[in-house]
Order: C-alpha cells, then structure tokens, then sequence
C-alpha cells in the first residue's frame, strides 16, 4: 500500500527477490503489478518495479523505484 500526503491510496501485489554475493551484500528486485486505489486513485492500474543494493554491515542500502501507471475510467 502507498500512502500520498491528501490520504488516497494504491495497492501493488510485489514479489521480492533478495541475492547475497557471498560477502553480505544483498541485490534486491522487485516487480507486481499495481492493483487498485482510493480517492484519485480508484481506476489506477499499472506496474511497479525496484532495484536496489544493500550492504548491512556498513550500513548502506540505495534503490530506485520505476512506477508505471494509468488511470481507467
């Protein structure tokens, strides 16, 4: 679920795929297609994507999120 600061909301069904190089260091892809919304949002479909890095034990983690989106009437 998303949040947007005036309260409407959109929902995304996620898969989440987490690999470990061996040293600690963790990949990170997700990918689902969002499901519905409130408010605004009611008609919303579309797809969400991350891709991300981590690495736990410096205390590192950066990522990108792509949303792809369009509203049915």
């Amino acid at each position: 679920m998303y949040m947007l600061e005036n309260g409407d909301k959109f929902f995304g069904r996620l898969t989440l795929v987490h690999q470990s190089d061996g040293s600690g260091k963790l990949t990170s892809t997700v990918v689902g297609p969002i499901t519905g919304g409130t408010g605004k949002f009611g008609g919303i479909r579309g797809v969400l994507r991350y891709a991300g890095t981590a690495d736990p034990k410096a205390g590192f983690s950066e990522g990108q999120w792509d949303i792809e989106y369009w509203i049915e009437k």
